[in-house]
């Protein structure tokens, strides 16, 4: 008998689909785990033992393994500890065996957990799909190890990475409470899991917190157990809770003391202005450009994430069981109050959310939005009599919230115009009192100087530190704009020593506009993307050469290094040089003398030229010497003025001497070193004819 009833059960559907969904999972964290390890080893900069510190110098992962070394060393000295303990308590007993790669076997397994936290999340969340486990396993793996930028952000040692899967986990128990409200087990996972994210993420604890306690609450109300089971599932909630504030504090009381850390009052410091959100979510989500005509935003790189906020739309307010509805709207709020949050962060900028790998503090939410597009598709494919209310709906919220676009525009002067002192700084009225106030200064200086440079702003004499403004490189100078809305009246910024504001350019007062527009990224024929050159560049020089011995400073923008007298370095993926020419006609080649950063047996390097938007030559570097670039300039490519012309130098692998050479403490990221540009006349057999 016994026999005769395991192998019936062996053999239905449900069993035999639960073996299914066991073994693609299976599978899925197997490929997660070879992708890892391949992508490890294939990172430009990995860590060596033999003395390449990689991104060990960068500045967050720097902290990171000097607060692991230290507690694998037992050194409790708060100079030694910079962010709150969780992600380097991971890191320290792999520190002695692993040298610097302390965080490969933590690092992987929080990848692993969290692939199979998310199979069981879908589980909940997607019941109406066919073996919802292996759906959410397979999109984990797509979205966290085939997409470039997913995969990049998991090798790389980040606080998230430990963060993550307590995340899941936290969400994973709400999931269960709100399916079944007696389970006080699942409330000790959320107290416990939840208040944990602390330990690695302070600020993602808030919303995820907020969410969770309403889902829960809200099923608590909808399916009342009685004030026993409700007493007891909110002490083992406070009892999960109780014991990560515990284990927390002994951590964070044995470095600090009673005193608040460095980190926490450098963050206390920076803050949050919800009155950023409108603007961030156009330039972070959407699209910077053309505000800032550089950088990309977040839906460009992970295109799935439309399909999902038109899932987010859909879910919660179709006709499902109650239970299922709460929780898809206990997920959406988690998810948009993460977003909302950090949308207001004052330190998250266009400009560094993928030069910095920023976006990793949106990184658990990717994989939800893929799950909830793919949901949403197979409505729309299957749903017969609710396709064209769902789909009318999903299109609603995609018209609401994604066809917008931020220019800068000029506006009259608040009081005297501004000018560049003979000191070289700049004086102006400030009208700085909005967030999406600015002054626009033309300017020389490359993008790092710009951006971190020890700048310094007085206003009406009260001096404000860069907590309360930034400064961001746009080509021919750069955007003053506060973080957070600063008084009116006389006022003066002192530039740093390497930044060189034009005093023959009077700045701009400016207004940071949010219009209806579709992003630059989508195909040409879909937006109108010709954003005004407010600061105009200089003219080309007469004589056809334009040397790279520091003269050459008015023409650049994005990623160059200093001057070095007989040249320039790219350094980093894109560079650009800007010019008029009142006559293009008279241009027929583009000359670029240059050699590039090409260490023995290291891979070519890969450039491409634009100009003015179009790929005009494709050239590899498998050696350092000096080569010339012979760029072809068809009739009508190049612009007169007044219009700018762009000559843009992409580079795929720019690589740091630091990574490569064990004297070298250099961490540009170089691509080529460019001497001199020359514009070539047509030939004089062609000029004749």
């Amino acid at each position: 008998m016994i026999v005769t009833r395991l192998t019936g059960r062996f053999f239905t559907n449900e069993f035999q689909a639960a073996w299914t969904d066991r073994l693609i999972v299976a599978a899925c964290a197997v490929a997660c785990a070879a992708i890892y390890v391949v992508a490890y080893r294939c990172q430009p900069v990995v860590p060596h033992m033999n003395g390449g510190v990689g991104w060990w110098n960068w500045f967050d992962q720097g902290r990171y393994f000097a607060a692991a070394t230290a507690w694998s060393q037992g050194n409790l000295d708060p100079a030694a500890h910079w962010y709150l303990p969780g992600y380097p308590l991971m890191g320290a007993p792999f520190v002695k065996p692993l040298s610097v790669h302390a965080y490969f076997v933590p690092d992987m397994v929080c990848l692993l957990v969290s692939l199979w936290l998310f199979a069981r999340l879908a589980s909940h969340l997607a019941m109406q799909l066919p073996h919802a486990p292996a759906i959410g396993a397979l999109l984990f793996t797509s979205v966290t190890m085939l997409s470039s930028y997913g995969r990049e952000i998991w090798v790389v040692p980040w606080s998230t990475t430990g963060a993550t899967p307590f995340v899941y986990a936290c969400l994973l128990g709400a999931m269960r409470f709100i399916a079944a409200p007696r389970r006080s087990g699942s409330t000790f996972l959320v107290g416990l899991t939840g208040t944990l994210v602390a330990a690695f993420r302070p600020t993602d604890v808030l919303p995820l917190v907020l969410a969770c306690g309403f889902g829960m609450g809200t099923a608590l109300l909808a399916r009342w157990p009685g004030w026993r089971r409700t007493g007891s599932a909110a002490l083992a909630a406070g009892s999960g809770g109780g014991l990560a504030v515990v284990a927390l504090l002994a951590a964070y009381l044995s470095i600090y003391g009673l005193h608040r850390s460095t980190y926490i009052i450098g963050s206390e410091s920076i803050g949050f202005d919800f009155g950023l959100v409108p603007l961030h979510w156009v330039t972070l989500m959407l699209d910077p450009r053309s505000l800032l005509d550089n950088g990309q935003g977040l839906l460009e790189a992970f295109p799935w994430m439309a399909g999902g906020f038109a899932g987010f739309a859909v879910f919660p307010l179709l006709r499902l069981p109650r239970s299922d509805r709460l929780q898809h709207a206990t997920i959406v709020l988690a998810v948009s109050l993460h977003i909302i949050f950090y949308l207001a962060y004052r330190d998250l900028h266009p400009d560094g959310l993928f030069r910095f790998e920023n976006y990793h503090y949106f990184r658990w939410t990717y994989p939800v939005f893929a799950l909830y597009g793919v949901m949403l598709l197979y409505i729309l494919v299957t749903g017969a009599g609710h396709r064209l209310p769902v789909l009318a709906l999903a299109l609603a919220c995609l018209a609401v919230l994604l066809p917008w676009r931020a220019d800068l525009r000029v506006v009259s002067s608040v009081g005297a115009p501004a000018v560049v002192n003979a000191d070289q700084s700049v004086a102006f009225e400030s009208g700085l009192t909005s967030v999406r106030d600015g002054l626009l200064v033309a300017a020389s200086g490359n993008w790092g100087a710009i951006y971190f440079g020890g700048h310094s702003l007085t206003i009406a004499g009260h001096r404000y530190a860069t907590v309360y403004f930034r400064e961001f490189p746009v080509p021919g100078g750069f955007l003053l704009a506060p973080l957070r809305p600063l008084p009116a009246g006389p006022a003066q910024l002192v530039e740093d020593p390497r930044v060189t504001p034009d005093a023959t350019v009077a700045p701009l007062y400016v207004r940071q506009d949010l219009r209806v527009g579709l992003p630059c990224w989508l195909p040409a024929i879909l937006h109108a993307c010709s954003p005004d050159v407010l600061i105009t560049p200089p003219y080309f020089p007469s004589d056809g050469v334009l040397p790279f011995d520091s003269r050459e400073q008015r023409f650049l923008a994005g990623d160059w290094s200093e001057s070095e007298g007989r040249g320039r370095w790219t350094a980093g993926h894109r560079a650009d040089i800007r010019f008029r020419l009142n006559d293009p006609s008279s241009a027929s080649l583009l000359e670029i003398e240059a050699d590039a950063y090409v260490f023995p047996g290291a891979a070519p390097v890969e450039v491409r030229v634009l100009v003015n938007g179009e790929t005009a030559l494709t050239q590899n570097f498998a050696q350092g010497d000096r080569e010339l670039l012979r760029v072809p300039l068809p009739s009508g490519r190049l612009k007169p003025a007044p219009a700018t012309n762009l000559v843009t130098l992409q580079i795929a692998n720019p690589r740091a001497p630091h990574d490569y050479e064990r004297a070298s403490t250099d961490s540009r990221p170089l691509g080529l070193f460019v001497r001199a540009l020359r514009l070539v006349p047509p030939a004089p057999d062609r000029l004749s004819r």
